[in-house]
């Protein structure tokens, strides 16, 4: 660049680009229109993580010998054409622009506080799922595959005293002084049926969200007062069931979901949903069953353009550095009023013993509960795609692998 010896070049990003630098790689994505850069030359590299120090402040000088470097010269200038930042010329050191950064930042961040500091635990509360049964007359193959994956009913559980009215009620009573509206899963089986009227009649004395899970065997089980109160809130699970046995006539109005596990189950849902369901709401999800990697690796694993599509706003990217969004705010609670914010990580206590605000917070205090579980941890750590990749899911923890992604986007260290 002529003239440039006598000069001060200074470089930055945009604020709304997204910038990781590791050992091996480099990764700037513009989320506005999801144009990236990604170089693993090792002057661009240099050159980037000393851009990132703090002391930089979002604006670093530029050695003006660089540009007769041919893969530095080329990244700046698809750092420009990309509109991902730009170089400013200055006459004096004491010029240095200013550039505004985003940094992620809790407003009130409850864990440097005390229990007391904070106003309403319950404001950090936006959905718990309730599961009414100790046990069920199905038998589904593959009953703890699929409740360790999504909210579905399960039978797998220890739970020796069925207390699910008593346990709604105290929860209930509890939100009534949220300032907002809760959503209330009601995972049911046939055991909770029989006991509809009342279930209904302490529902009816509160104002939340609610919705009713249940496995299609169970479906005729519900009653007429149960599916008047629900509605269309109603989820219905289908797994491990031949689709020209089932009674769709009774499914109308209703949410259908699929499990499905391999190819042949996928391509006879798509067929059967695609001529008899086109105006029903239905979603399918691919079950991790052990032995199905590769079906797994096809259809939910993710490749580059999926995850740099993902994103839409450096305040996603934002959030996944500092807590999973998937899980936040969520709280799992079984008959016997066992409660745990997930059910891969270990039991909070029990509801009968204290009250939802103390496991909201106590969910909010602790850095290893599934709320702050994010992919700053092996191998997601080392991948500069790790925080504009969704968030941790129940697959990557069912399965023991964090990484669900094409082998391009992670690399062997």
């Amino acid at each position: 660049m002529r003239n440039m010896r006598s000069k001060y070049i200074w470089f930055y990003v945009e604020p709304y680009v997204y910038v990781e630098v590791n050992k091996w790689e480099c990764l700037l994505v513009n989320t506005l229109d999801k144009q990236f850069i990604y170089s693993k030359d090792q002057q661009v590299l240099s050159f980037l993580r000393d851009f990132m120090s703090l002391l930089n402040t979002g604006v670093s000088s530029v050695d003006p010998n660089l540009f007769s470097l041919v893969e530095f010269k080329r990244f700046i200038g698809e750092v420009r054409h990309k509109f991902i930042g730009d170089l400013v010329v200055t006459d004096t050191l004491d010029s240095k622009p200013i550039q505004i950064t985003s940094n992620a930042k809790i407003m009130h961040d409850v864990r440097e506080g005390k229990y007391a500091s904070f106003d309403d635990p319950l404001n950090y509360l936006y959905e718990i799922t309730i599961h009414t049964n100790s046990s069920c007359s199905s038998s589904c193959e593959s009953c703890v595959n699929y409740f360790k994956q999504f909210d579905c009913c399960t039978k797998n559980r220890n739970v020796i005293r069925n207390e699910a009215l008593s346990v709604i009620t105290k929860i209930l009573k509890e939100l009534d002084f949220a300032r907002k509206r809760i959503r209330i899963n009601l995972v049911v089986t046939d055991e909770i049926c029989a006991k509809s009227d009342e279930l209904i009649d302490i529902l009816n004395k509160y104002d939340n969200d609610f919705y009713l899970v249940v496995n299609y065997n169970n479906i005729r089980k519900l009653t007429s007062r149960l599916c008047s109160f629900f509605q269309n809130r109603i989820s219905v699970i289908i797994a491990g069931v031949q689709i020209s046995e089932i009674d769709f006539s009774i499914l109308k109005d209703l949410n259908l979901t699929f499990f499905v596990e391999n190819e042949v189950e996928l391509e006879n849902v798509c067929s059967f949903t695609n001529s008899k369901l086109r105006n029903c709401h239905y979603v399918i999800k691919p079950i991790f069953n052990g032995k199905n990697m590769s079906f797994l690796k096809k259809y939910v694993f993710l490749k580059k353009k999926e995850i740099l599509n993902g994103i839409d706003s450096m305040q996603d990217i934002h959030r996944n550095k500092l807590l999973n969004t998937s899980f936040f705010g969520k709280l799992l609670v079984f008959s016997d009023g066992s409660i745990y914010n997930n059910v891969h990580f270990k039991k909070m206590g029990n509801i009968k013993e204290y009250n939802l605000p103390y496991f909201v917070h106590k969910s909010l205090v602790d850095p290893n509960t599934s709320w702050f579980y994010t992919r700053n941890r092996a191998p997601c750590s080392k991948c500069v795609y790790k925080y504009i990749c969704p968030p941790p899911s129940n697959y990557e923890l069912f399965m023991n692998q964090l990484a669900l992604c094409d082998k391009s986007c992670v690399l062997n260290y």
